[in-house]
């Protein structure tokens, strides 16, 4: 029997680009790389077309022609299984959807669905979608139980570049603020305190993206990754974020406020030291002497993103 084709569609977000799409090697999987229209009068277009159930010409209002010749090459085959990446594009995905009424569609949330200005309106697209058969898969637990998703994992993949890059650095961070800024360099100034070197970048939203490549360099050149998961006041994330998994992954040590780390199956204490609002730090300097305890590979192995999707979304 044939095997089904599952069809992967998102924007251009870069860590999506280089962490699933460069690290998929599933024969079977594509890829559609929403190559969206920016004027404002597509968009506009886009949004009255949507409100009159024209989702022919709001789709086509949306994404570009290549684009659109692509998406209904591959909706020709009604046994194709179609995977919208993230939550923030749903009126789009939805449009996509009524011209593909027979197949298989999922959609996951790579971040918390409740970020949105306007959480109402974000329900009823998740209602809406829900009502096109689309099944919606979330790393966020309270999602998952708010919204009736199926829970699952986060992922990364493996690098093919196996050089060792000297260390430069005990502590690393790169990210974007999103309300933890104060957190962050309150951490950095305790950590200098100690005496450890660190390496702290901290992004404003309208600041462009670090390469992946290079934030794989310079995690590399660090002893340990810093890993803060923003207050739930401001930002409503209750699952892991990329960070540990990289830290899994390069095999690096790891500190970390996500308390719930201690549940998951890569845990131990050797690599991960778990702080509190207090910033206890008082064995942290045992804890770095400690040597980075191995990792059963079966482990790792289930967070690898070709595993992953064929346990979520190929099965």
């Amino acid at each position: 029997m044939e095997e089904k084709k599952l069809v992967i569609v998102s924007v251009p977000y870069k860590p999506f680009l280089s962490v699933v799409k460069a690290g998929c090697k599933i024969t079977n999987v594509s890829f559609l790389i929403v190559e969206y229209r920016k004027f404002w009068v597509w968009k506009v277009l886009f949004r009255l077309c949507f409100a009159l159930r024209l989702y022919t010409l709001a789709t086509k209002c949306k994404i570009s022609t290549n684009n659109f010749k692509e998406f209904r090459k591959f909706s020709k085959n009604s046994s194709t299984r179609f995977l919208f990446w993230s939550p923030f594009y749903l009126p789009w995905w939805i449009s996509m959807s009524h011209l593909i009424p027979q197949n298989d569609k999922k959609c996951f949330c790579w971040g918390p669905a409740g970020n949105a200005q306007n959480i109402k309106k974000r329900e009823r697209y998740i209602n809406m979608a829900k009502n096109l058969g689309i099944a919606f898969y979330t790393m966020n637990a309270s999602d998952a139980n708010k919204y009736g998703m199926f829970y699952t994992t986060q992922c990364y993949r493996y690098f093919n570049d196996e050089t060792m890059d000297e260390t430069k650095y005990d502590f690393f961070f790169l990210g974007y603020k999103k309300g933890r800024e104060k957190i962050l360099l309150s951490l950095q100034n305790k950590l200098q305190q100690k005496g450890f070197s660190t390496n702290f970048i901290i992004r404003d939203h309208n600041q462009p993206e670090t390469d992946f490549s290079e934030n794989v360099k310079l995690a590399k050149q660090s002893r340990c990754i810093v890993d803060i998961v923003a207050s739930q006041s401001i930002y409503k994330q209750d699952g892991m974020t990329l960070r540990p998994l990289e830290a899994l992954f390069l095999g690096k040590k790891l500190i970390t406020n996500f308390n719930k780390i201690k549940e998951f199956d890569f845990y131990h204490p050797n690599n991960i030291y778990i702080i509190d609002e207090q910033f206890d730090l008082n064995s942290l300097e045992s804890f770095m002497q400690k040597p980075y305890h191995t990792i059963n590979d079966d482990i790792v192995k289930k967070y690898e993103v070709n595993n992953w999707i064929n346990r979520y979304f190929m099965e």
